[in-house]
């Protein structure tokens, strides 16, 4: 049996002592503060776009497996006339590199030959994210993720836990980057481009 944890500290939906700076300690505030670098710092956003573009204009294809699954799976994703928008997949996913985490709800629908396929890859918007909700093993919470909870609609006002919509995690696509333990949250790649960016920010207020 497993004797310890991963370190990683909750209260609820949200995770604890993630950054010792308060403006990244909380899932809202750092999200937040990472769409403002990437909207208003050059070298950020250019630095994000020179990874994701090349990924997302790439060639892709399955090298390995049955022909016809091949040309099955194919379609389904990487053709023009696929549901699934591969391009803005990849593109939308890259946003996990600068908020440490990306979000996509798989969309399901039978055919009416009965076969069950990918009707699309929804992006759920970092800013859209409320928490995680974890496993619970003999009443206790575990490190395994169990459902990603979201803001009520248009961020409004929640009476109750139920106007939290949960998408479990066997429904996601989960991108998470520098991750520590166990965190879901991960780090957003330019945390340490911060003070630099603070300090050229001040500045810029009181030119």
């Amino acid at each position: 049996n497993e004797i310890g944890h991963s370190g990683i500290e909750r209260s609820g939906e949200s995770l604890l002592g993630i950054d010792f700076n308060p403006t990244f300690d909380s899932l809202e505030s750092a999200v937040s503060e990472y769409d403002k670098m990437y909207r208003s710092e050059s070298q950020v956003a250019a630095s994000l776009q020179a990874v994701t573009r090349p990924i997302a204009n790439a060639h892709w294809f399955f090298t390995e497996g049955d022909p016809e699954v091949i040309r099955y799976l194919e379609g389904m994703l990487f053709s023009p006339r696929s549901p699934v928008k591969w391009k803005s997949f990849l593109l939308q996913g890259g946003l996990h590199i600068l908020h440490g985490f990306g979000i996509f709800e798989k969309i399901w629908k039978r055919l009416p030959d009965g076969d069950i396929v990918i009707e699309k890859l929804a992006h759920r918007k970092a800013t859209s994210i409320y928490g995680w909700e974890f496993q619970e093993k003999n009443g206790k919470p575990t490190d395994d993720l169990r459902a990603i909870v979201k803001k009520p609609r248009n961020n409004g006002f929640a009476i109750n836990d139920t106007d939290y919509p949960r998408i479990p995690v066997e429904q996601a696509v989960h991108f998470v980057i520098n991750q520590e333990g166990d965190s879901p949250q991960g780090e957003g790649s330019f945390r340490s481009a911060y003070p630099p960016y603070y300090f050229k920010d001040m500045i810029r207020r009181l030119a």
